[in-house]
């Protein structure tokens, strides 16, 4: 997982500063299975 802040919509002056973007790649099991995803990203 990425979690970073999103420069482009805070130089816009966009009101929510807090903002932040999350990207998650999932393979395997992590990609298959629902239950094991959950267990891992929680």
């Amino acid at each position: 997982t990425i979690d970073a802040v999103h420069y482009c919509v805070k130089s816009r002056g966009v009101m929510d500063s807090n903002s932040r973007t999350r990207t998650t790649s999932l393979g395997g099991a992590f990609k298959s299975n629902a239950s094991t995803r959950a267990e891992f990203l929680n």
